[in-house]
């Protein structure tokens, strides 16, 4: 699946927690594994 396609299926908190992400340098996978984390709880 797309990236793209991953963000739009996201919640407003989940994009802003990604931008923050994204600001402090965190790449994709680590993004990735963080939203596994959260998606599961």
């Amino acid at each position: 699946m797309e990236v793209r396609e991953k963000y739009r299926q996201l919640s407003p908190d989940e994009r802003v927690a990604i931008a923050g992400l994204k600001m402090q340098g965190c790449g994709v996978r680590e993004i990735e594994r963080r939203l596994g984390r959260s998606a599961r709880n």
